[in-house]
């Protein structure tokens, strides 16, 4: 029993590089994705677009 509880513990476990990687590439995705369709006007959070307001004014 001795030698299965040494064995077990003289393995490290490596750290996820991958994920991290995987998840900083997700991430900037989501905000690049995110950006655009806020700007877009596809989500109305962000206001209306400028394109919009500069028809609006040369109507007045």
């Amino acid at each position: 029993m001795t030698d299965a509880t040494a064995e077990q513990a003289e393995i490290p476990e490596k750290s996820g590089k991958k994920r991290m990687i995987i998840g900083a590439i997700l991430a900037i995705a989501g905000a690049a994705g995110g950006y655009f369709l806020t700007t877009t006007g596809l989500l109305p959070i962000g206001g209306k677009p400028v394109v919009q307001i500069a028809e609006e004014t040369e109507k007045s």
